[in-house]
């Protein structure tokens, strides 16, 4: 199965595939999953060289992007997006491979003078990531939050600092998009088969991985004081109640308020914390 084995293979097929596509090989989806768990439970027993541990890391996520990717190598991705909305990664396993593979490749480069070539693969795994915070679907929210919570809590305990700046911007689009989902209106929502609450559910997971992680690893980011100027004093500001249509709003407003404070107890640094005390005691 190589690389493919940790996508449904109807997936590969979804640019060319109709509604009414019958044909899929359940048998050799379940092949496949057996296969993903196989891989996962092999990086799981330490028998796995770091270096056969990033091979197949790296290979897994050019077949992520490959699907899922922003863009193919023609710089269009010649799959549409009702066809990526039918992409299903193992998120299980996949965050398997991901734990284990992120530690094998932060311990490579710590051992390393050049860095040129393990660059080439954090640029690799940064890619994922961008994809995974900027490219997933709505539907994404509700399902796979809690996986790519994960995911990105073990990128940034592994990524070194000499990538900070480059992720930190990721980080931001990512909390802001996760801010313009929570605050979808319902109508937004009415196509998908999931519920605006676990879809605003799990776009307050996404702000949390991508807030905490910046008040973690780049507290002096200019977005984290926009991002709490913006979330803390409009719920200062707001006197509405979650009623109505808008109640999802208001309870999303509140959650994510929650989630500003949560991120903000887990900073060491003492300015950020210092210029955001007046909203606090507010």
């Amino acid at each position: 199965s190589g690389d493919s084995m940790f996508v449904a293979r109807e997936t590969l097929r979804a640019g060319n595939s109709t509604d009414d596509d019958d044909s899929d090989d359940g048998y050799g989806e379940v092949l496949e999953l057996e296969a993903s768990k196989t891989v996962a439970s092999a990086f799981d027993s330490g028998d796995m060289s770091s270096e056969a541990k990033i091979i197949v890391m790296c290979s897994v996520l050019t077949q992520y992007l490959k699907i899922h990717g922003l863009h193919n190598k023609s710089g269009v991705n010649n799959i549409s997006r009702k066809g990526r909305g039918i992409f299903r990664a193992k998120y299980d396993t996949l965050t398997r491979v991901m734990d284990s593979g992120l530690e094998a490749t932060a311990r490579v480069d710590m051992s390393l003078k050049d860095k040129s070539v393990i660059d080439s693969i954090w640029d690799k795994i940064i890619d994922a990531v961008k994809t995974l915070l900027l490219e997933c679907l709505i539907d994404g929210y509700a399902n796979n939050s809690k996986s790519i919570l994960d995911i990105i809590a073990l990128f940034l305990l592994h990524l070194p600092p000499r990538k900070y700046s480059t992720v930190g911007s990721i980080l931001e689009k990512g909390a802001n998009r996760a801010i313009e989902v929570a605050f979808g209106k319902n109508e937004d929502f009415d196509e998908h088969l999931t519920s605006a609450d676990n879809i605003v559910e799990g776009a307050i997971d996404i702000f949390l991985a991508c807030f905490m992680g910046l008040c973690q690893k780049m507290p002096s980011s200019p977005a984290l004081k926009s991002m709490t100027g913006q979330i803390l004093g409009g719920t200062i500001e707001s006197s509405d109640w979650p009623t109505g249509n808008s109640s999802h709003q208001v309870r999303a407003r509140h959650k994510l308020a929650l989630a500003v404070c949560e991120s903000l107890k887990t900073t060491s640094s003492q300015d950020l914390l210092v210029s955001t005390f007046p909203l606090l005691c507010r």
